[in-house]
């Protein structure tokens, strides 16, 4: 097998601690748009990474879930990048360390961003 995509890798990641959920959950949580998500999902399921299931509740609704085999794939490429990156972080001096800390916290700030948040808080100014 191939390695897998960053979208892949997103699906997985999203799966893995949510026991089940639907694909109108992972394509608003990953902001993936409903034509792609069909596409990685297909592949994800004929890799044997991800399984697809009727709901209970609705027939209607399809579940998905990770599979062992997708578990033990993405803690593999989870190890792969941390073993990446102890070492080049241990390659950097101390004040850039410092400065990757700081810009994370940037980062996050601007991942978690939401315009109604913002707005109201200007409001509240």
């Amino acid at each position: 097998m191939d390695a897998l995509s960053a979208n892949k890798l997103c699906v997985l990641g999203y799966l893995y601690p949510n026991r089940e959920c639907s694909p109108g959950e992972v394509a608003a949580a990953e902001h993936l748009q409903p034509q792609s998500l069909s596409k990685l999902l297909a592949e994800l399921e004929a890799e044997g990474l991800m399984v697809r299931n009727r709901s209970s509740r609705d027939g209607r609704q399809a579940i998905l879930k990770i599979t062992q085999k997708g578990k033990d794939l993405l803690r593999r490429d989870m190890s792969e990048r941390d073993i990446w990156l102890a070492s080049a972080i241990s390659s950097i001096s101390e004040t850039e360390i410092q400065l990757l800390q700081i810009a994370s916290g940037i980062m996050e700030r601007l991942a978690d961003f939401s315009p109604e948040s913002s707005n109201a808080s200007r409001g509240s100014a």
